[in-house]
């Protein structure tokens, strides 16, 4: 449309736009200032970032600033879970496909990435690796040079659950060797994370440890405690996996961490772990200080297999196993089905259950294979 012509539609309907493409270069100059603070994990920075946009929103939206619009608002809700995006944040994800035309590589691939993040967070994890790769296609690493590591280490989560252990460790392998080549160590942390959790999928449990402690040494290095407290979840579930149940509780009490806002993590690993020991009423004296309404329904399967087992409750025991069974297949929750298998052969092995021990086996096999065992 001439811009004569778009004046007069403007007139007509009485809607006040500006013209003036300074507004265009500052909410562009806006986006880098957020990339920059996203990319390196400045909280503070990424914030008044935020902030900064909000105040001048409604001049943004009647300018050619507006074209922008729709990133600012799906970045600033990427964290949020799909159920609670407003009206104007899901319009956001949809109709910004209408400006990716005027987009340049590696905005186009931002884009792609924050639909590939909420697709991963409503589960859909094949249009997840789906959006990661277009994402990776589009980018040209002009504009951010470290988005393609940023782009990699999420992606590697969806293709751990989606396809591989393998492909998931290699891609975020890739990320962290391109975070280190920039100097963004907190990022390269943050690889270390992802891949000592790729590697138990591998049963690799001491190169697993072994990144896992690489974070949990660089805690001077951290902006905030997330990713301290993600290190120290991943620990509990190397040390658990690894049979290494008296470390795994000790690990516990000598790495205390603030839960106040209801993320207990790899927590809930510590009463099965007390009854691996024999520990019966210590793990029930665990699970009651946890508050059921912050549970995960995995969470909450596990504790009443293990409640069933101390019953010695066949009936029970089979409706808990097959409850989470369903579970963490539908999540995808690979590393969870690990823990199931090794409750289920330790007891099978205990009561001398043969043929479910056997099944138990083929089951664990499969997930080791990244087979669902469903």
């Amino acid at each position: 449309m001439r811009e004569a012509i778009f004046k007069r539609f403007l007139d007509y309907y009485g809607i006040e736009f500006c013209f003036d493409r300074c507004l265009l270069d500052e909410i562009r100059r806006l986006l880098g200032n957020l990339m920059d603070a996203y990319i390196y994990k400045n909280r503070v920075k990424e914030a008044q970032v935020l902030e900064q946009f909000i105040q001048r929103q409604s001049v943004y939206e009647y300018s050619f600033g507006c074209l922008y619009v729709p990133l600012f608002i799906m970045m600033s809700s990427r964290a949020k879970e799909p159920s609670s995006l407003s009206k104007t944040e899901t319009r956001a994800y949809d109709e910004i496909d209408e400006y990716m035309p005027v987009f340049n590589n590696d905005e186009a691939a931002l884009i792609l990435y924050l639909k590939a993040f909420q697709a991963g967070k409503r589960r859909a994890f094949d249009q997840s690796v789906k959006y990661y790769a277009m994402a990776l296609d589009s980018l040209n690493g002009r504009l951010w040079p470290q988005l393609e590591g940023t782009i990699k280490l999420n992606y590697a989560q969806s293709l751990t659950i989606a396809t591989s252990y393998y492909d998931g460790y290699w891609t975020a392998k890739e990320a962290h060797d391109l975070f280190v080549k920039h100097g963004n160590y907190v990022r390269a942390l943050m690889c270390y994370n992802n891949l000592a959790n790729y590697l138990l999928g591998l049963q690799s449990f001491s190169a697993a440890k072994t990144c896992s402690e690489k974070v949990l040494l660089s805690m001077a290095s951290f902006t905030g405690d997330s990713l301290y407290r993600h290190a120290v979840t991943t620990m509990l579930i190397i040390l658990t996996l690894e049979g290494s149940f008296e470390q795994a509780i000790q690990f516990a009490k000598d790495h205390p961490v603030d839960w106040s806002d209801g993320f207990v993590g790899n927590l809930i690993l510590i009463p099965y772990c007390h009854y691996r020991l024999g520990q019966k009423e210590c793990c029930l004296k665990e699970m009651e200080k946890f508050d059921p309404d912050l549970l995960e329904s995995d969470d909450k399967a596990l504790f009443a297999l293990l409640k069933a087992i101390m019953r010695e409750d066949s009936a029970k025991i089979e409706a808990a196993k097959q409850k989470m069974l369903r579970i963490c297949c539908r999540q995808k929750n690979w590393l969870m089905l690990m823990v199931l298998y090794q409750l289920l052969i330790d007891y099978y092995k205990s009561v001398n259950e043969l043929e479910l021990l056997v099944e138990a086996y083929e089951g664990n096999n499969k997930v080791l294979r990244h087979q669902l065992p469903l």
